[in-house]
């Protein structure tokens, strides 16, 4: 999930790639971004770069 939201996939978009709903492709963004401590979709893509991921 990170790795689409790196691609600058919204939401919608990744809900409709993954065939998930668009509340559980927010509820796994919140997750993510909980768990890498950030509460921006361009922090946690900054977070990723930095790390590799992206």
């Amino acid at each position: 999930m990170l790795g689409l939201i790196c691609e600058g996939l919204d939401d919608k978009v990744i809900a409709k790639h993954l065939s998930l709903s668009g509340n559980t492709v927010r509820n796994h963004v919140a997750g993510i971004y909980g768990k890498i401590g950030v509460n921006r979709r361009a922090a946690a893509i900054a977070w990723a770069r930095e790390r590799g991921f992206a």
